[in-house]
């Protein structure tokens, strides 16, 4: 059966049990609030990925590790370092009706990271060129700390848990003024959603959905500890005052397999996104279904730094017979290894996989090149336009992902 949940939208103020989580393993070096290396390089992210990434193997030789530098996208000459964020969320007492405990459950797709952080000068003189982003040792992590710091009254007669379901939590870097206008600077965007149910008698019941976009400056970092803060405060504010039973009943019980079902099959829709067949993609729910509306395509040019280097974007043509067509309102095109997303004009960009997420690592790489101007106007990254966010990008290179759920990139 289907589940449904309604969203519930909270306006958070700062302000800011017994919690249990599966066990996790990451396979990182840890230093608060300083920028590591993974322990065993991007070898650690690409383990944990699901099998059907075999589709997308990069067959560019790996660079061998540089001091603390590790090799990360294959080919790209170029390390992968995590930022953690130490999290001090203010301590408050709250009181949790009619609830035993809370049960945190991690459905993100993306697991190993948050996000990108844009990279500073001093990095990047280093030769650094991808800084994922996690608070603490990941958002669940995050969570159980936060709940656990919290002076929570509950009633341990009570039968009834509270699930919550992460699905996702991502910071990207957007920009709506010019570097070097008096407002100018970085917005950084917290995206979440989270599914909230209670369980009793061996039965999930649908609440409500927790989801939204916060944002604030980005303040050399400073938004991503702040904006999680915000994050915690709206989910204490949803948490507070529902009447569970409300929404119990025979009609709304799921039992446990359903719900394991109903999320292995929101992460089976994803499948297609590493199992790609060549073809040009009208859309992202074409290349899900993977549906392309042709795989006769030209390469009109190839975008590389040097001959040493691998193909990072392309234009492309259509072809039918002996006519070209133009590839303007199309979604994607993958050449059969890889996937090219269409940023718009005719240009691709080649997508690279980290962890469980494809990347385009560095915006930068349009300024270095000799792309024509014109192929570049009008174009948007996340809620961005290139016109503007080109100016950070000079000082900080950008990193993108594409979003699985609306098959754009943040």
């Amino acid at each position: 059966m289907g589940l449904y949940l309604s969203a519930q939208t909270t306006v958070p103020t700062v302000r800011p049990v017994a919690v249990t989580t599966p066990n996790e393993t990451r396979d990182v070096v840890v230093i608060n609030g300083e920028i590591t290396a993974l322990a065993n390089g991007n070898q650690a992210l690409k383990d944990n990925g699901p099998a059907s990434n075999k589709s997308f193997q990069q067959n560019e030789a790996k660079k061998p590790n540089q001091g603390n530098q590790v090799s990360g996208l294959t080919g790209m000459g170029t390390g992968f370092f995590m930022e953690r964020r130490t999290l001090r969320p203010p301590k408050e007492h709250w009181t949790l009706s009619d609830v035993n405990g809370i049960q945190l459950v991690d459905e993100r797709f993306e697991k190993n990271f948050s996000g990108f952080s844009p990279v500073n000068l001093d990095l990047k003189k280093s030769g650094v060129g991808v800084i994922a982003l996690d608070i603490e040792e990941g958002p669940m992590a995050c969570l159980k700390k936060w709940l656990s710091q919290q002076d929570i009254t509950r009633d341990s007669t009570e039968e009834r848990t509270l699930v919550l379901v992460l699905r996702e939590f991502w910071f990207s870097q957007n920009t709506a003024t010019h570097r070097h206008s008096p407002n100018g600077g970085l917005e950084t965007t917290l995206q979440y959603a989270l599914d909230v149910y209670s369980f009793k008698k061996e039965n999930y019941f649908p609440q409500f959905r927790h989801q939204g976009q916060l944002k604030k400056n980005f303040e050399a970092g400073r938004a991503y500890d702040e904006l999680t803060v915000d994050f915690l405060s709206g989910l204490h504010q949803a948490l507070s005052g529902q009447d569970w039973s409300a929404k119990e009943s025979n009609k709304t019980a799921i039992n446990v397999r359903e719900f394991r079902d109903h999320y292995q099959a929101k992460k089976k829709e994803f499948d297609h996104v590493f199992h790609a067949h060549k073809g040009l993609y009208a859309s992202y729910a074409d290349y899900l279904a993977q549906r392309p509306l042709t795989d006769s395509v030209q390469v009109v040019r190839s975008y590389t730094l040097n001959q040493n280097m691998p193909t990072y974007a392309m234009s492309l043509q259509a072809v039918e017979g002996d006519e070209e067509k133009n590839v303007f309102g199309t979604w994607g095109y993958c050449d059969g290894t890889s996937l090219f997303y269409h940023m718009g004009n005719g240009l691709f960009v080649k997508l690279q996989q980290l962890g469980n997420s494809l990347v385009f690592q560095n915006l930068n790489l349009f300024l270095r090149d000799n792309i024509k101007a014109k192929q570049l106007l009008g174009l948007r990254l996340d809620q961005s336009d290139y016109a503007l966010i080109k100016e950070y990008s000079r000082i900080n290179p950008m990193t993108y992902a594409l979003d699985l759920t609306t098959g754009t990139l943040h």
